[in-house]
């Protein structure tokens, strides 16, 4: 299965890292499943379970103002998004569509 994985990072307006920063997740499309990585503390939302041996969060996010997972950053204000690939193409970093 292809997947894609995100790295955010997450820092102030001078480049220094803003550790353990509170985030909410959405998804555009209903039952999206993703798993995060490299947060801190215990991430909150709808249908999620901790995996204590990996420390991975797995979620099911969608559009609704329920739907959302509330994670903070690690300690080097970063925060890893894993969701699965339903197609391979992605628009490329800095350009969007057409106006």
């Amino acid at each position: 299965m292809n997947r894609y994985q995100t790295h955010l990072a997450v820092v102030d307006n001078k480049k220094a890292p803003r550790a353990k920063e509170t985030l909410k997740i959405w998804a555009d499309k209903a039952n999206t499943q993703i798993t995060l990585g490299s947060f801190s503390g215990n991430p909150t939302g709808p249908n999620g379970s901790l995996d204590s041996k990996t420390n991975t969060y797995t979620c099911t996010l969608g559009p609704d103002d329920g739907d959302f997972v509330s994670v903070q950053t690690g300690v080097d204000g970063s925060l890893t998004i894993v969701s699965d690939a339903t197609d391979m193409y992605a628009t490329p970093s800095g350009y969007g569509p057409a106006l």
